[in-house]
């Protein structure tokens, strides 16, 4: 079985996370399993051409201190290339024939072959919703304080194919034992937000407790209207943003496009789900970029998503300018078009995704009429706005 075969059954991830013995996260410094050492100098990361690889500051340069999960393979059990790939078909049973293998002596550490611990055990919660036309009347009004209810028939849509929809009360119990009921009240809806495998994120605007207004049961690395992205043969640009919020107001002027999300800024991000629409043919490396709010932890979490998946992010200061420009492009000498570029200015909101959305480019291509112009403004300054890693060195 050649080193292709292989890998169109098992991901180069699942490889790692194997012979590592745990789950890992791209792009951070870990002990190196090739010997014993008090200080991380190992990592796996993403290269320019998507190809996840491990970098060992052990070795010397001359001998190589970059390889793919193959060479892994290779240097933890000291063989050669061909019994690197017989090995790996012998562990993940992609044949009958069994290989027997030694940890040579140069290395100190056995890495077991386990599979990763569970994580912490999600909370259920128990949920009782509105019907579907409650849920769209108080979205809207959300939506219409929020200077979208122009977007109702987007709003009726995804309360339609069950994205997002609301609750009259949900309880659970906390990781500390407390009993929590919480209840619809007219200043503070409930939003679920659903995601697969019936695990959903949970938003109240009112809430005065911060741990109380953003919680759910969400695995990491799992992507808001992920169906909607399985669904569909090809994509624009998928767009990997920071919440609910910015992914619905950058769905609802980008609707050949996709904007998802994980649960925050700060959250996983599957690379094998990535990966495998590279390999569906989906989409391309190109047509993805990472699109966070322009405050320390985004740009924070902006580099380093961008670097994991091998995409660009977007420059957040450089989008501002681009869309003002093209705003301004339009030649549409009036107030809307000042009190719109003056809103896009201002620093305070120009911070956060939505608010520059929500605020300023909905209303405007609304009252416009403008809205397969503001498309591709909004996308045209998107794309003018992206950024690499090797852009920033």
């Amino acid at each position: 079985m050649t080193k292709e075969d292989v890998l169109k059954n098992i991901s180069e991830y699942d490889i790692f996370r194997f012979y590592l013995g745990k789950d890992f996260k791209l792009g951070v410094g870990m002990l190196s399993p090739f010997r014993k050492e008090k200080h991380a100098s190992f990592n796996i990361f993403i290269n320019d051409k998507g190809k996840m690889l491990f970098k060992d500051f052990g070795y010397s340069e001359g001998y190589g201190n970059v390889g793919d999960c193959f060479e892994f393979v290779k240097r933890l059990y000291n063989v050669d290339f061909n019994d690197a790939v017989k090995i790996i078909v012998s562990d993940f049973g992609l044949t009958k024939d069994k290989y027997e293998r030694k940890i040579s002596a140069r290395f100190d550490i056995f890495v077991k072959n386990q599979q990763p611990k569970e994580k912490q055990k999600p909370i259920d919660f128990e949920v009782y919703y509105h019907d579907k036309t409650t849920s769209k009347e108080i979205l809207n009004k959300l939506f219409f304080d929020m200077s979208l209810s122009l977007c109702e028939p987007y709003i009726s849509k995804i309360v339609d194919e069950e994205y997002i929809s609301t609750a009259s009360c949900v309880m659970f119990t906390s990781r500390n034992g407390n009993s929590i009921d919480l209840k619809h009240s007219f200043g503070n809806p409930i939003i679920v937000y659903h995601y697969n495998n019936n695990k959903v994120r949970f938003y109240r605007p009112g809430a005065l407790k911060k741990s109380m207004k953003h919680f759910g049961n969400i695995p990491g690395n799992e992507f808001f209207m992920q169906s909607n992205i399985d669904n569909v043969n090809k994509i624009d640009y998928l767009i990997i943003t920071g919440g609910q919020k910015d992914a619905l107001t950058l769905n609802i002027l980008m609707p050949e496009s996709i904007a998802t999300c994980s649960g925050s800024e700060s959250s996983e991000i599957s690379y094998d789900y990535i990966n495998s629409m590279y390999i569906s043919g989906k989409i391309t490396n190109d047509q993805v970029f990472v699109f966070y709010d322009n405050d320390k932890v985004g740009l924070k979490h902006s580099k380093k998503i961008s670097k994991m998946i091998g995409c660009k992010y977007v420059d957040f200061e450089l989008f501002i300018n681009n869309l003002i420009n093209c705003i301004v492009s339009l030649n549409q000498d009036n107030e809307l078009t000042a009190n719109t570029i003056d809103i896009i200015k201002d620093s305070k909101k120009s911070k956060d995704i939505s608010d520059i959305m929500k605020n300023a480019v909905v209303p405007f291509a609304y009252a416009t009429g403008c809205n397969e112009i503001i498309r591709n403004m909004i996308v045209s300054s998107i794309i003018k706005s992206l950024k690499s890693e090797k852009d920033d060195n």
